[in-house]
């Protein structure tokens, strides 16, 4: 488990089998979000996003558009969207549900959430779309 602090600290407990709960040098205060998938966590530190844990599909190799002007995070089972300031997204990790296949519908996000093997984005016109598995 992964927890952030009103004063930008992180806490964490529980397994720490892929080194999840191990926080890095990088992640120690100053956090604005925090997201956890299966054994990895991401932080989100002035508008940058960093990654610990298991990298088994890429979901801790941050990509270079998630290093600077991100807002807000959020991790699926093995996969993480960035929301950029300007209303666009970043994906990186398992693609294998095309996850991270962000469709061009997706302009002017508010909010994003991945799930277990799909994604979510909130428009600022209010519609809702998703991607990835329609499975149940």
């Amino acid at each position: 488990m992964l927890g952030l602090l009103y004063n930008g600290t992180l806490v964490t407990w529980g397994m720490n089998k892929e080194y999840q709960a191990n926080i890095p040098p990088c992640c120690g205060a100053n956090i604005t979000d925090v997201s956890v998938g299966t054994n990895f966590a991401v932080a989100l530190k002035g508008g940058r996003v960093y990654g610990w844990g298991s990298n088994s599909r890429g979901q801790v190799t941050i990509p270079l558009a998630a290093q600077k002007d991100v807002v807000a995070i959020s991790s699926g089972y093995a996969h993480t969207l960035a929301l950029k300031s300007n209303g666009s997204l970043v994906c990186w990790g398992n693609n294998a549900e095309k996850q991270c296949n962000i469709p061009k519908t997706a302009i002017g996000v508010t909010q994003a959430v991945g799930g277990q093997d799909f994604s979510l984005a909130l428009l600022k016109t209010g519609k809702v779309i998703g991607w990835g598995s329609n499975r149940l």
